[in-house]
């Protein structure tokens, strides 16, 4: 959506949009594939092994990588946690959620020249799409979000190694896996990390009085008491609030989002909470 924020913007400007940043060109705060070197580090998961140096290696015994100077790409990777159970709520809107920001923010930044990247995680595996710069990647990435069956399930574990140094990761998620949140909180340790918390809708309302649809395994529960629900209700939230609170930048979606919602990325992008 080449006017969703009126004009077209390189994707390094959106992100320091908030910021007021200057026009022109910008390097990235951090290391990257650019030309000048900037440093020799110890290979780490998601690395490219095209750049271990072989001379580095040799030397010190084990995989050695080349750190260049900063360029102005940077692949935008989305990561799409929870579908199967934003899926399965009451409301109709937090399905839609993923297929919104791909569909905002994919054409901006393959139309800068930033490379746009796919991991779904979901209850039975991965569906991971590499990193491309062909127009016709966020269709692919839109297209892996209705695909019925995972491309990659033996990488459930590692999954953060999928996505490349240097890129841009954000998360879109309920926050409500008791497995995957750990994980997802450690990503911005590695890599520029925003966090999209999406609310899902059973946390608002009274405990069903039928059976439920377990996300995490897409197993049906029984109804849960009262008290189980609370239960559930006072550890999802707790389970949110840490997440959010290990992301930089952090945004939320409460509600079916409106004309704010370009907005709500906007500035999420740019390093704004």
């Amino acid at each position: 959506m080449q006017g969703l924020w009126g004009r077209r913007l390189w994707s390094r400007r959106l992100r320091f949009a908030a910021a007021a940043a200057p026009d022109g060109p910008h390097r990235l705060p951090g290391a990257g594939r650019g030309l000048d070197l900037a440093g020799i580090r110890p290979f780490e998961p998601g690395d490219d092994p095209r750049r271990i140096d072989a001379r580095a290696s040799a030397r010190r015994g084990f995989p050695h990588v080349r750190e260049d100077g900063p360029c102005l790409s940077q692949t935008l990777h989305f990561v799409i946690e929870g579908l199967d159970r934003l899926g399965a709520t009451p409301a109709a809107w937090p399905s839609r959620i993923p297929a919104m920001v791909i569909e905002s923010l994919a054409p901006v930044a393959l139309d800068c020249g930033d490379p746009v990247a796919l991991t779904v995680l979901g209850s039975g595996g991965i569906i991971h799409r590499q990193a491309s710069r062909h127009p016709a990647a966020a269709a692919a990435c839109l297209a892996d979000l209705e695909s019925p069956a995972p491309s990659t399930g033996s990488v459930h574990d590692l999954w953060p190694g999928l996505i490349g140094r240097g890129s841009l990761a954000l998360v879109v998620t309920d926050g409500l896996s008791p497995t995957l949140s750990r994980q997802i909180s450690d990503l911005p340790r590695r890599v520029d990390a925003r966090l999209l918390l999406v609310r899902n809708p059973w946390l608002g309302m009274e405990p069903p009085s039928v059976a439920v649809f377990n996300g995490y395994d897409g197993t049906t529960l029984p109804a849960p008491s009262p008290r189980e629900w609370a239960m559930w209700k006072s550890r999802s939230m707790a389970r949110m609030n840490q997440l959010r609170a290990s992301f930089p930048a952090a945004a939320e979606v409460s509600r079916s989002p409106g004309p704010e919602f370009a907005d709500i990325l906007a500035n999420l992008l740019a390093g704004s909470p």
